[in-house]
């Protein structure tokens, strides 16, 4: 019967040859002191032994690996970034803590706890062009600490747009003043040019932020 801390390692152990073997990977972290009850049998009588040193167990290094829902994405799509925290053998289990994401060098909101060795975050408030996207898991009762970064850096496209434009008077009169709206979904102020393409040429009308502009006989025109 082998006992680590005064616990029994699980139920007695058959002698085979004189020896007896135990696998176990409850030990926690820290030093043990490792027993062996030997009950005799018809022939010897019982005795125990001790671990000449104590069972030192040391916390098991970690690899944290970081990965994204979509990459490249595109202006102000959402993505979501998930670390993955695994044991470097021979350590085993599930590592518990938490983990802090970091986007160019900036914390990404607080630390997330782990569920099951893996850790997200969602986001989608990044700006065009590519960004170092890394999680640092702090480390655990039984674990040390590691750092992960996304292979490439997260890349942000720019978004594809639609404009759509109106009139105030579609059909309108000879000499009637029109006004024409544009509306766009991209960004919130975005830069209009309206042009007018009469027969034979073109003219530039306005470049304004407004996205209105009303033509009257008065007005002029730019080429």
């Amino acid at each position: 019967d082998a006992a680590a801390a005064g616990a029994d390692l699980g139920p007695p152990v058959a002698v085979s040859g004189g020896q007896a073997t135990k696998s176990t990977t409850a030990l926690g972290v820290g030093s043990h002191a490792v027993t062996a009850v030997f009950s005799g049998d018809a022939g010897f009588n019982g005795s125990t032994g001790t671990l000449a040193a104590a069972q030192v167990v040391n916390k098991a290094g970690t690899t944290t690996s970081v990965t994204s829902s979509v990459n490249p994405s595109v202006f102000g799509q959402p993505m979501t970034f998930t670390a993955t925290v695994s044991p470097v053998a021979p350590g085993s289990g599930s590592p518990g803590g938490s983990v802090q994401f970091s986007v160019g060098g900036v914390s990404l909101g607080g630390p997330i706890l782990l569920s099951a060795g893996t850790a997200s975050i969602s986001a989608n408030a990044m700006a065009v062009g590519t960004h170092a996207v890394t999680a640092s898991y702090g480390g655990g009762a039984n674990f040390n600490g590691s750092t992960g970064a996304l292979a490439g850096g997260q890349t942000v496209n720019r978004a594809d747009s639609v404009t759509s434009l109106s009139s105030s008077d579609n059909p309108s009169k000879r000499r009637q003043s029109v006004t024409f709206t544009a509306t766009s979904n991209s960004c919130t102020t975005p830069t209009y040019e309206f042009w007018l393409l009469p027969p034979g040429g073109r003219n530039r009308y306005s470049r304004n932020h407004t996205g209105r502009i009303t033509i009257a006989p008065t007005s002029r025109f730019r080429r």
